[in-house]
């Protein structure tokens, strides 16, 4: 049954199989809210609100809304973007597969994920990177790069971290590039990922020697053993009350870096967990310190 389905649909004219495919997809997608999830400015509040019937409580239902929302985006996808010279629609089918790329990321189906973000990507044709589709190409950059590191695949990682990091700032490309490190390191070249990271913490103002001689280590590490001597455990307490996003984003990059410098000895760890240490205690603790206090501390 299944060749001679298979050969029946190849008998069918290409177009006329695009036409069929947008069709059923299109139908498939009015059953659910997914143009309505692709208006809301919040895609995690978004999918709270996708539907696919009025019993919102019910697991099954959702589960049910979830194969539809899929099937519905890649009957889309099999139509291919080629499909949709009209802008406005690629737009609009991109933000489909980014919706089923969080839905299915969100139930670590990373695998799915990706192909949903990556199909999305190629709706948006050549011309990605431009300002009424800016944020939607970020986040299926985001999604596609942290998808890929899910799954080890490293140069996919670097592929779409590259093309984040090369089109937005530092600060709104730290979780990027917290992934990028973590993907070097994992591939065994964490001597690039330790450049690439005091790369990017230099840029971040933090005062990292270019050169670290055991006298540059120490006098850092006695002045935040300064610092850190002028707090009590119940300021400590105090601190982890107000961390914003960036603060977290920079040391979990700060993170990644400490681990590529321990994996291969280098002189620049003491170094790096100083400067951490002290950014801390100037901006906030969180589990995303913690290594660089354990590693101070030792």
């Amino acid at each position: 049954h299944d060749l001679i389905q298979e050969q029946v649909y190849k008998g069918i004219p290409a177009k006329d199989r695009q036409q069929l495919h947008f069709e059923i997809g299109i139908f498939l997608g009015s059953k659910t809210s997914l143009d309505v999830s692709c208006q809301s400015k919040s895609l995690d509040a978004a999918t709270d609100q996708l539907y696919l019937s009025d019993v919102k409580d019910d697991k099954g239902s959702f589960v049910h809304f979830t194969l539809l929302m899929f099937y519905a985006t890649s009957q889309i996808n099999n139509a291919g973007p080629d499909f949709f010279p009209d802008r406005a629609q690629q737009a609009r089918f991109a933000s489909w597969n980014l919706s089923a790329g969080k839905v299915a990321a969100k139930h670590s189906s990373f695998r799915a994920a990706l192909y949903y973000y990556k199909n999305g990507i190629s709706f948006l044709g050549d011309e990605v990177w431009i300002e009424d589709t800016f944020d939607l190409c970020l986040k299926l950059h985001e999604g596609a790069a942290y998808s890929a590191s899910a799954l080890g695949e490293s140069s996919q990682i670097s592929t779409y971290a590259n093309n984040i990091i090369d089109n937005v700032s530092l600060i709104d490309s730290l979780v990027t590039e917290y992934l990028l490190i973590g993907s070097l390191s994992t591939v065994g070249q964490s001597i690039e990922a330790v450049d690439r990271g005091l790369a990017a913490l230099r840029k971040l103002k933090f005062d990292i020697p270019e050169t670290p001689t055991p006298m540059a280590i120490m006098q850092m590490m006695e002045q935040t053993e300064r610092e850190a001597a002028g707090y009590n455990f119940s300021q400590f307490a105090d601190q982890q009350k107000r961390v914003d996003s960036k603060t977290r984003n920079i040391l979990l990059l700060v993170d990644a870096i400490s681990s590529a410098c321990y994996l291969i000895a280098s002189p620049f760890l003491p170094l790096v967990a100083s400067v951490t240490v002290r950014y801390s205690l100037q901006n906030g603790i969180c589990e995303e310190s913690a290594s660089a206090f354990v590693i101070f501390a030792y």
